[in-house]
């Protein structure tokens, strides 16, 4: 079984199960007609995704380690994994205007410190609102 957390050692940029939750919002209510069609779209969604974020060619390039990444960014998370799925989900829907829409990811900075996150979601827990991607997206 697949762990939820990466040790700071890790060489994994992501949890399988984010992958796996992220792809997963991405689909959203999608039929599954033809497989090979549908890996296509998402591997599509997530490498324009992937262009605009450099922190993960980065890791691929060895110029940074995985560990640094995912502590000092957030775009590696489980839960912004699936903001962007979510988001990607409504965007694919434009095929005209969804890629020039995910080139606006390069204006996000990433980098928020994580007391800023962990207060968001401090606060939404005490108002007793389901902590959800749609809480942290905002």
């Amino acid at each position: 079984m697949e762990k939820s957390s990466l040790s700071a050692r890790s060489r994994k940029l992501f949890t399988l199960s984010a992958v796996y939750h992220a792809t997963s919002a991405l689909i959203g209510d999608q039929q599954i007609e033809n497989v090979d069609e549908l890996a296509e779209h998402c591997a599509t969604y997530w490498d324009e995704v992937d262009k605009y974020i450099p922190e993960w060619r980065y890791v691929r390039e060895s110029k940074m380690t995985s560990g640094e990444v995912r502590r000092d960014f957030i775009h590696s998370h489980a839960i912004t994994l699936q903001v962007l799925g979510e988001v990607g989900h409504i965007l694919m829907q434009q095929p005209k205007t969804w890629k020039h829409k995910v080139s606006k990811l390069k204006n996000i900075d990433f980098g928020i410190p994580p007391a800023k996150l962990h207060k968001r979601v401090a606060s939404a827990t005490r108002s007793r609102t389901r902590v959800s991607p749609r809480v942290m997206a905002s």
